[in-house]
């Protein structure tokens, strides 16, 4: 993986001019870096980038890419926690759809939740999509982030019973591992920091959330080294979060 990846930089997704050869005379071909300056134009700005290895030479610079944008006034800030963002997961392979989301950087920690449902995604398939329909994709998504925050200040009202806490500990594990381990289950528990020490969803979900993602030395957890992956845990999370929300 390629983090906080300048996408001015050659040879990566962002700078492609063209789809992989891998891919079929119907394949449509949907710029990154044309979405971005376009939408740069619309006051969104930039704030990571990160590239998935491409599992062959043929699809070297065009494989899966994940860029995370802010808007301070379509998506201002949340008080001191943190601010909604649009996340663009995109590639020139034809191994994935253009996606859109919305996603929750939080200052603290400086980490990105992605929330899941399809209330707050959508896709766009490459042979239908142009960059006009990527930034009205993202401007839909993005006035959706009042609904994100409503969702983030139910799970904050939620107090979980250390039994129920620890169904959400092992339900999120399983997401993760097939098998999780006493070990694994442990860290996932571990307060990092006082302001997750609470025992309401949304700290709760904080803890796993972080200590999978980035992983714990200390646990022996890896961080997971796929954007890919790791957007996926983390829509899988925050569905599983909502479960609890409305049961």
């Amino acid at each position: 993986m390629i983090s906080n990846l300048d996408y001015n930089t050659a040879l990566t997704p962002l700078e492609a001019s063209h789809a992989a050869t891998t891919t079929s005379d119907k394949y449509g071909f949907v710029s990154t870096r044309d979405i971005i300056s376009h939408l740069e134009q619309h006051g969104f700005v930039p704030r990571i980038t990160e590239v998935c290895r491409a599992n062959s030479a043929e699809t070297r610079g065009f494989q899966k890419h994940v860029v995370r944008l802010r808007h301070n006034d379509i998506m201002p800030m949340a008080g001191d926690e943190g601010q909604p963002e649009i996340v663009i997961i995109n590639s020139h392979d034809g191994k994935s759809s253009l996606r859109v989301a919305l996603g929750f950087f939080r200052f603290v920690c400086s980490n990105g939740v992605i929330a899941g449902t399809s209330l707050f995604q959508t896709r766009l398939i490459h042979r239908q999509c142009n960059v006009e329909a990527a930034h009205e994709a993202v401007d839909t998504i993005a006035r959706r982030s009042p609904e994100m925050l409503e969702t983030i200040k139910a799970m904050r009202s939620i107090k979980l019973h250390p039994l129920v806490e620890m169904t959400f500990v092992m339900e999120a594990a399983k997401l993760r591992w097939d098998e999780p381990s006493e070990d694994q289950l442990n860290a996932l528990g571990v307060v990092r920091r006082e302001e997750d020490s609470r025992n309401d969803l949304w700290s709760v979900f904080n803890r796993v959330q972080e200590t999978v993602s980035r992983g714990s030395r200390y646990h022996g957890i890896r961080r997971i080294s796929s954007p890919s992956a790791d957007v996926q845990f983390n829509q899988k999370l925050w569905d599983l979060s909502q479960h609890f929300i409305n049961n």
